[in-house]
């Protein structure tokens, strides 16, 4: 039952996310769309197939270790949005 309990945490971390970078930080241009559409069809996954049994729950789960890069991403981001040099 753990793995119902990872989709459905994945899916509410989507959520909160496109509300902060939606409303809050109003982000605008290409890399935004990509983003908003990134988080929606995550959102959409994670929860569809949260109510499914059998295989699409396990490739939910699995799809989760493509977002362990986003913590080199956001340092990334960040090193170039404050100019922080090396």
């Amino acid at each position: 039952m753990i793995h119902y309990k990872v989709l459905f945490f994945s899916g509410s971390y989507f959520v909160y996310d496109f509300i902060i970078y939606y409303f809050i930080v109003q982000a605008k241009g290409a890399l935004a769309i990509q983003t908003y559409v990134h988080h929606i069809l995550a959102m959409t996954s994670f929860w569809l197939s949260a109510y499914t049994e059998g295989p699409p729950v396990v490739i939910g789960v699995c799809s989760m270790c493509v977002e362990l890069s986003t913590i080199f991403i956001n340092l990334r981001w960040f090193t170039f949005e404050f100019k922080i040099p090396g």
